[in-house]
């Protein structure tokens, strides 16, 4: 059952970012991670009564270290998904710097995923979903004081155009968390973690259908080889 909830963890994985790229093509990247977080912290605050668990002082640690995590990777993915004029912006800064453009964003993103898949196996499954309560939290305080530090405070309010979008961003992700955490406690890490970090092929397959955005072959060729990569996963299990 491991295989199967990673499985449908990527999947919801990749429809956050879906939504979140949607967002942060109307609203401040500040506003689309913080209120996106504050959707998901009302909602696991909301299913604690049932789904509290029995938490200890390294669960909420870990899921402290989560939610730095969470701000590295959520900021870094929505960052690749803003407007264009936005986005040439952030080019043209990194290509002034030697440093081919989006390779930050996605560096960050990467190392963010991974260490959000790290930390979260290192709670006990007796805290049952209890660490994401704190991961939405710290997220939320990390970004806020970045955003006010920064003199960018009221960009923390998401435009009205965007509100949709944060919702579903905020429902989709602290769900695949939730899936991720049910996953990595019934199986490996190093089997979990990889199918969960296919989460991309969701996107794509999202922006396909909803956008009529065309894949190149390269993409495909990724696409296939990731699908390959669970059977092949799936059968030496």
């Amino acid at each position: 059952m491991a295989i199967v909830f990673s499985v449908i963890c990527a999947i919801v994985y990749g429809a956050s970012d879906f939504c979140g790229g949607i967002a942060s093509r109307r609203t401040a990247t500040f506003g689309v991670v913080v209120a996106s977080q504050a959707v998901g912290f009302v909602l696991v605050l909301a299913l604690m009564p049932w789904f509290g668990g029995a938490p200890q002082a390294a669960d909420w640690f870990w899921g402290a270290m989560c939610g730095i995590a969470g701000a590295v990777a959520l900021g870094a993915v929505v960052c690749v998904s803003r407007s264009p004029d936005a986005a040439q912006t952030s080019a043209t800064t990194a290509a002034r710097r030697g440093i081919p453009p989006g390779v930050l964003e996605a560096t960050g993103a990467g190392v963010g995923f991974g260490a959000i898949f790290i930390t979260l196996a290192q709670t006990r499954p007796a805290a049952a979903f209890s660490p994401l309560l704190v991961a939405r939290l710290t997220t939320i305080v990390v970004i806020a004081a970045i955003a006010i530090t920064g003199g960018s405070a009221r960009d923390l309010r998401p435009a009205r155009a965007a509100v949709l979008a944060v919702l579903l961003c905020g429902v989709l992700d602290v769900s695949a968390n939730a899936l991720y955490l049910v996953a990595v406690h019934q199986g490996a890490i190093s089997t979990v973690a990889v199918i969960t970090s296919l989460y991309p092929a969701s996107t794509l397959a999202l922006a396909a259908i909803v956008f009529g955005e065309r894949l190149v072959r390269l993409q495909w060729a990724g696409v296939v080889m990731a699908l390959a990569g669970v059977a092949a996963i799936s059968a030496a299990r």
